[in-house]
């Protein structure tokens, strides 16, 4: 399997730190990593731009909201919000919220 990444360093704060430290795209999902060590694995079906993109393209992502959010500029994607197309912030209140049964899952490594 392919997979492309691009590492970010890692920034020097405590375990409650919810910037995004790594990201990694496969062919179907892309593994959010964040500085206190959690991981979020997305379904790329949710974010049909981006499943349709490049790798080259996917890898043209940038950081906003103080490292907190990703956007992709080249494809229009989360560059109209302030927080970015994806969100860690928004990534950990999803997986804390209980969610009903058959209701699509945020992965959490």
């Amino acid at each position: 399997m392919l997979q492309l990444s691009r590492p970010i360093a890692p920034p020097a704060r405590p375990t409650d730190d919810l910037r995004i430290s790594g990201i990694t795209f496969d062919a179907g999902s892309v593994r959010i990593a964040l500085a206190n060590r959690r991981a979020f694995d997305l379904d790329l079906h949710r974010y049909p731009p981006l499943l349709r993109a490049s790798f080259e393209q996917r890898l043209g992502w940038v950081l906003v909201d103080g490292g907190h959010g990703l956007a992709w500029p080249e494809l229009g994607l989360g560059t109209r919000a302030v927080e970015g197309l994806i969100n860690s912030r928004q990534l950990v209140r999803q997986a804390a919220t209980p969610r009903l049964v058959g209701a699509p899952a945020v992965g959490v490594a």
